[in-house]
């Protein structure tokens, strides 16, 4: 898993750039939340919570803000590019309501894999998605 920042990641945009890392650490955090309390998750899990509340949170207003960046410019596949955000934000916050039901919240085995899905879903998601689609972009949105 263990999601890091590397140059191949640089849309060369600062703000969206800046956002992007902090959409790193934000999901590093996490990760480490995860991995240092594996075998005792269910005692830390209002942390786990806070943190993954926390990279949803600011998701969506990265998401906002590159929208708006899209659209600003006449982007021409903005729709396309605005429904893979909102599938992400719809999935996330499946898992995340998901995280609340009982029969996760009371079995440490079931956690640590409904974690470990979750924390996996994100990271992937989240580079590919940068790698793929935000680099469409670059050219559109760079004068801004």
């Amino acid at each position: 898993m263990s999601i890091k920042w590397d140059d191949k990641y640089k849309l060369h945009i600062s703000g969206v750039d800046d956002q992007h890392k902090r959409l790193f650490q934000l999901l590093a955090e996490s990760e480490k939340l995860y991995s240092n309390n594996k075998g005792n998750l269910i005692n830390n899990i209002p942390e786990i919570k806070k943190a993954l509340l926390e990279v949803e949170q600011y998701t969506i207003t990265h998401f906002i803000m590159e929208e708006r960046a899209m659209e600003d410019t006449g982007y021409p596949d903005f729709e396309s590019h605005k429904a893979q955000h909102l599938q992400f934000i719809a999935t996330t916050q499946e898992f995340l309501l998901k995280l609340n039901s009982d029969e996760i919240m009371n079995d440490e085995i079931k956690l640590d894999d409904f974690l470990l899905r979750l924390l996996t879903f994100l990271s992937h998601w989240i580079t590919n998605h940068i790698q793929i689609k935000d680099m469409e972009i670059k050219p559109f949105v760079k004068g801004l």
